[in-house]
């Protein structure tokens, strides 16, 4: 999978900048990124959503629709690169459309496995960036996600394996 692959995901990150059926985008990319498709079993879905968000150049794919080219997201020399794609391009769309529209196709997803795997996500720091921006850049039903997010926090904060002792999730808690 390209997401998975040293150099790949740059492919993915262009389509998402330059392709403008984002409905096209959304029927061939995200049908092989989180099985978004109609007959798709939904732990399957999470299962991928959370391999990707785990993931050092899945996570990457994952949030760019909802981070873009930001320095949390992309390392220098990929955000260069990401300019450099928009310089070139010959869009007809604007940016913030297709982004919005990127956003709107795989928020459900997204929120889904959220709601139903938090304790999975909140794992590595990667998780914790994915989960506030989709919580603040999102489209959807976000209360049951907020909820299933409030829940982790529950318990003793004093053991170690509490987490509040990761530092990504008293971020994201912020």
């Amino acid at each position: 999978m390209l997401a998975f692959d040293k150099f790949g995901y740059r492919v993915l990150l262009t389509i998402f900048d330059v392709v403008d059926d984002t409905r096209e985008v959304s029927n061939r990319v995200f049908s092989e990124l989180v099985l978004l498709t109609k007959n798709a079993n939904p732990e399957d879905q999470r299962n991928r959503i959370i391999e990707l968000v785990h993931h050092q150049t899945g996570h990457v794919v994952l949030g760019y629709p909802f981070i873009g080219t930001n320095r949390k997201l992309l390392f220098p020399k990929d955000i260069s690169f990401m300019n450099n794609i928009r310089e070139i391009r010959t869009s007809k769309k604007a940016h913030e459309t297709r982004q919005s529209e990127l956003i709107q196709a795989i928020s459900p997803v997204c929120l889904q496995a959220i709601e139903s795997r938090p304790q999975d996500i909140i794992q590595s720091g990667f998780g914790c960036l994915i989960i506030t921006e989709v919580m603040l850049n999102g489209t959807g039903e976000k209360a049951p996600a907020l909820e299933a997010m409030a829940q982790t926090a529950t318990g003793d904060a004093l053991d170690d394996s509490h987490p509040v002792k990761f530092p990504s999730y008293g971020k994201m808690i912020k």
